[in-house]
């Protein structure tokens, strides 16, 4: 037994010794890797890599081009390529390579700290070269239009492209390098270039079944009153499916009329739509359809406060209104009798909630919401965060909280001089401009909205908020014949020692009106010292800066540091000379300069309504000159005030 187990026990140990033997042959002894560990070999399968699939190298001709076939294998990242000498071939971000002149070069293809390369040979030829430049396979989805490039080298003759299935793959046109093509139907097709000397190059084409990814649906506006027009806005992608679309109403249908790509509203209540295109069903969208509209002038309020609901009754005077509160632990909506009968708002806790009112006869409204809030939310409020995400305010309580903290209301986007137009500006029978002389104030008085040319509202402005932008700030004088809260009366002060920082605006100081020491002013509308009653004021607007005015270099009026004044002011009637008294709507102008007082315009009362440009470069003047003989300072140019909405 002994014996038996000394030769068993010697077998084993000449077997393990033939192991290592054999181990030893293919492994580097300094390994730490256990021979045992038969999942140690995986690391060499599989591993991460870059790979350029257009062989050993490329041959080109000068002038040729052609694709790179790169595979990307367990790594993920955008491809970056270069060429190590530009001088015989470039590369672009899409690894296009295109031959400059004769060399060899290599170009290279990596991704983070993987890459291959590959060598480029160029070389001359006068022969002629024909070479389709998108690479084989192309595949194309049916009923769809594509664009191959080929490129065609030392030769002037005449281009021959035919399909090897005009069934499958329609050639439509053939242009100087583009050929565009057409897939008809389910398959393949081979595209062929030629040339009369007989040279070709091919390309395969796949015709493919196209696919929706997705659909969506929704309405332009999603509220609407009745005898009001919205559409549908459809997303579909591809967007070669948009004319097999269907769609059904699911309630509502009796509210609603079709007529073309736009819906009609009839009648009241909620309609639900969805959409269908080859089996695929979108979202369900919402409209809701009102009778009468009602509105407040804040939608924020604090905690016990209330808030008046003004109505606008398109069926007649209604009776018995009730109000549907989706939480009324926030807000209560009552109804009082005094003058005139009023419904009003009242804030019972923090939170945000939405109502509508309705009648006994089935009459409802559009639905508001309405934000509680418990003190100033900008209190602790951090700056940059702010304006960061910044929106303006979207009532007069929000704009005055942010003022007691020295944050904008209004846009604050960076502005070019020049100002922007309304496309139809309304005109009187005589062909002058109209000034609006409608104003519409509401919240006592503290609340301002400007309408566009069309009537539409536009925005709002806030009595006491502040504003930098030129549409925002002609409105805000318009309105109150005084200055946003951000603007210091002094021309020089510096923004690091301002709270309002780069929002600090300057110069709000009687303007001269001086023609004899300034012949290339226009004389404004009734000015004093002109003949005129009323007394003007200038502030500055703060532009990027002027490109009209030499003594002037554009530059951002406040970069939060340093002021740069520029050459654009707005200028206002502010007061009579004779009574001191601040001046009324019939004589309210605002006009506006973005080369120092050489030319003016009027602001009209209205989004984007400046009038026609009169002064001394529109006359034809040299900008700035003290020399009389070199001004010509045409005059301003009446308009007719009138209401407009």
């Amino acid at each position: 037994m002994q014996s038996n187990f000394i030769k068993k026990k010697f077998s084993f140990i000449v077997v393990l010794l033939a192991v290592l033997s054999l181990t030893a042959c293919n492994f580097n002894s300094s390994s730490s890797t256990s021979i045992f560990n038969t999942s140690s070999t995986s690391s060499f399968v599989d591993k991460p890599s870059i790979t350029i699939n257009n062989g050993n190298e490329i041959d080109l001709f000068v002038g040729q081009k052609v694709q790179l076939d790169v595979t990307l294998n367990r790594i993920t990242g955008t491809i970056k390529y270069r060429s190590l000498n530009e001088n015989i071939c470039t590369i672009d971000d899409n690894g296009l390579i295109s031959a400059v002149s004769e060399g060899r070069t290599t170009v290279i293809a990596s991704v983070g700290g993987y890459s291959d390369s590959i060598a480029i040979n160029v070389s001359e030829n006068k022969s002629p070269i024909v070479n389709i430049v998108t690479p084989s396979p192309f595949q194309i989805y049916q009923y769809n239009l594509k664009l191959i490039e080929y490129e065609v080298l030392n030769y002037d003759g005449s281009v021959d492209v035919s399909s090897s299935h005009p069934d499958i793959v329609s050639v439509d046109e053939v242009y100087s390098n583009m050929i565009a093509i057409s897939g008809l139907k389910i398959g393949s097709s081979t595209i062929t270039v030629s040339l009369e000397s007989g040279e070709s190059d091919s390309i395969v084409v796949n015709v493919v079944e196209e696919s929706i990814e997705t659909l969506s649906i929704s309405f332009l506006d999603d509220e609407i009153r009745v005898g009001s027009f919205t559409s549908l806005n459809v997303k579909i992608e591809p967007a070669s499916f948009i004319n097999r679309v269907s769609y059904n109403v699911l309630s509502g249908s009796d509210l609603i009329e079709f007529e073309g790509d736009s819906i009609y509203a009839i009648g009241s209540g909620e309609v639900q739509i969805q959409a269908e295109c080859d089996g695929l069903k979108s979202n369900i969208a919402t409209l809701n359809i009102y009778d009468f509209e009602i509105k407040v002038d804040d939608s924020v309020i604090n905690v016990g406060d209330h808030e008046r609901i003004r109505d606008s009754f398109y069926q007649g005077q209604l009776k018995n209104l009730k109000a549907n509160i989706e939480d009324e632990n926030i807000i209560s909506v009552t109804f009082t009798q005094t003058v005139v009968d009023a419904f009003y708002v009242d804030a019972l806790s923090v939170g945000t909630t939405s109502f509508y009112l309705y009648d006994d006869n089935g009459l409802i409204s559009n639905t508001l919401e309405i934000e509680v809030i418990d003190g100033n939310p900008y209190e602790n409020v951090d700056k940059e965060e702010f304006y960061s995400d910044y929106t303006r305010a979207n009532s007069y309580t929000d704009a005055m909280f942010r003022s007691e903290y020295y944050l904008m209301s209004g846009s604050i986007a960076l502005q070019d001089q020049e100002p922007t137009i309304a496309k139809n500006q309304p005109k009187a029978s005589d062909g002058k401009l109209i000034h609006n002389s409608k104003t519409h104030y509401s919240n006592y008085g503290n609340t301002y909205t400007v309408y566009d040319s069309n009537g539409e509202e536009a925005f709002q402005v806030y009595y006491g908020a502040a504003y930098v932008s030129l549409e925002e700030v002609a409105a805000y004088i318009y309105a109150w014949g005084d200055v946003p809260i951000n603007y210091n009366e002094g021309k020089s002060a510096s923004p690091s020692l301002s709270p309002w920082g780069e929002y600090l605006r300057l110069n709000n100081s009687k303007f001269s009106g001086d023609v004899d020491s300034y012949p290339y002013e226009p004389v404004l509308p009734d000015i004093s010292g002109c003949g005129g009653n009323l007394i003007y004021y200038e502030i500055d607007i703060g532009t990027t800066g002027t490109d009209c005015d030499p003594n002037y270099t554009p530059a951002i009026y406040n970069d939060g540091y340093y002021i740069t004044r520029g050459a654009a002011r707005i200028v206002y009637s502010r007061y009579y000379e004779d009574t001191k008294e601040p001046v009324s709507s019939e004589d309210r102008y605002v006009f506006y300069t973005y080369n120092h007082y050489n030319d003016f315009q009027e602001y009209l009362n209205y989004e984007n309504g400046w009038g026609e440009m009169f002064g001394n470069i529109t006359g034809g003047g040299v900008i700035s000159s003290k020399n009389p003989n070199l001004c010509n300072p045409t005059p301003y140019v009446e308009t007719v005030r009138m209401d407009l909405f």
